[in-house]
């Protein structure tokens, strides 16, 4: 297994995070076909979300927004290093992302231990992909944004990291964050430690407190097991005993079944993960993780009732989580019921992370074509294609915006190709 397939699923511990379909650029989703002005799918080009492929269930990696975006390299790395705790001073029971903010955008770059401590390399894990829906897309320029590295003559240790902070993320709480300013490498590393606070009215978080309960062989089992998923060639069967002698001694440890779930996933055993993500929720309700790969596996089969009826009990949990959301707004309108589509998709665009997700946009035309509202229909299909031109789906929902055009139900607006200036 590579480097890049462990690391996800390390991060998979502390969240839920890829998007549907083609991620934060794909849109995923057909715009549908014939002559019918709501674009209803006639022949072969059914007009509904584009479901991903059943390697989609599986952790997935998005270093950095894409694979060719590479962290300037400099001779001598800066690292930071510093801890998270909870409110009443303890370590998080599970470990953390550590993210780095520049310029509204959001960078993974490491992760706790179990003691809350975190050591980084800046820049340094760029094959880190994030599955948290609270960590935001990177910047698509550089992998510092606005281009500080470039500006700073990074070959001399040092970096212009102005309009940058570090923060914590986990779902259900706010971290406190470090400015981070100009730095080099002769600089202390250590940032403090940051403080991690439940978000008013959120019930649900990305951190099972029956860990805390754990008892002592248990968490060894666990701790191991983690251990042995971040290795550079991880064996999966091994951290699945490790996880199993875990569970016997300590059957409600929610976060054992979760990663149990994301082991199975590795395993290819995909009935053993979905019993696994249900053990976790069973025994902690308010668990926020299992969720999302419950959720994706069900609309990864068709079943758009369970897919939704999951998806309302998490934002209830916490409706703060933008990719529940739009899991909501895809299983609605597969449903039929146009109105809570709209509803939950209308909600994901205001997000900052909604903004993002090119997919959203397209679903939302899809929704609004289906209404009969073609003007506002094609606003959305244009939004689309404007920031994603060269997507599958692109080509589709042109000739769907070309068809409308000449039944006359939207005017005609000139669309630069894909690849054009």
């Amino acid at each position: 297994m590579a480097q890049r397939a462990w690391m996800t699923l390390l991060f998979l511990l502390c969240g839920t995070v890829a998007l549907w379909g083609q991620g934060a650029g794909g849109g995923g989703g057909q715009a549908g076909g014939g002559n019918t002005p709501a674009g209803g799918g006639g022949g072969n080009q059914p007009n509904r979300p584009s479901q991903p492929s059943r390697d989609q269930q599986r952790p997935q990696q998005d270093p950095f927004g894409g694979g060719n975006q590479q962290m300037p390299e400099f001779e001598r790395p800066i690292y930071l290093s510093g801890n998270v705790v909870l409110e009443d001073g303890t370590p998080p029971p599970e470990p953390v992302i550590i993210e780095r903010v520049c310029d509204g955008r959001s960078f993974p770059e490491g992760n706790t231990n179990n003691k809350g401590y975190f050591s980084i390399h800046l820049g340094g894990n760029t094959s880190l992909a994030v599955m948290d829906a609270s960590v935001g897309s990177p910047n698509a320029n550089t992998a510092f944004g606005n281009n500080s590295m470039q500006r700073s003559g990074n070959t001399l240790g040092r970096v212009d990291l102005t309009g940058c902070e570090l923060r914590a993320v986990l779902s259900g709480f706010t971290s406190d964050s470090v400015s981070l300013g100009r730095r080099s490498v002769f600089d202390d590393p250590k940032v403090g430690t940051m403080v991690l606070r439940r978000v008013g009215g959120v019930e649900g978080t990305s951190i099972s407190f029956t860990s805390l309960a754990a008892p002592k062989k248990a968490k060894q089992q666990f701790e191991s097991a983690v251990k042995e998923v971040r290795k550079d060639k991880p064996n999966f069967k091994k951290a699945s005993d490790q996880l199993e002698k875990a569970l016997e001694e300590y059957p409600e440890f929610a976060s054992a079944w979760f990663l149990m779930g994301q082991v199975r996933l590795m395993l290819e055993d995909d009935a053993g993960a979905r019993e696994a993500f249900e053990k976790a929720l069973e025994v902690d309700a308010k668990y926020i993780n299992p969720y999302d790969p419950l959720i994706r596996m069900s609309l990864n089969t068709g079943r758009w009732e369970e897919g939704k009826k999951l998806a309302s009990q998490a934002l209830q949990l916490n409706p703060h989580l933008t990719e529940i959301q739009y899991f909501h707004a895809i299983a609605s309108f597969e449903l039929g019921n146009l109105e809570d589509a709209e509803r939950s998709a209308l909600a994901v665009r205001e997000t900052p992370e909604g903004k993002n997700l090119g997919g959203n946009y397209h679903l939302l035309g899809m929704i609004l074509a289906k209404k009969g509202q073609f003007a506002p229909a094609a606003e959305q299909y244009r939004t689309y294609l404007a920031s994603y031109p060269d997507t599958p789906a692109a080509d589709r929902v042109r000739q769907q915006l070309t068809e409308w055009e000449a039944l006359g139900v939207i005017e005609a607006v000139v669309v630069p190709a894909a690849g054009a200036r």
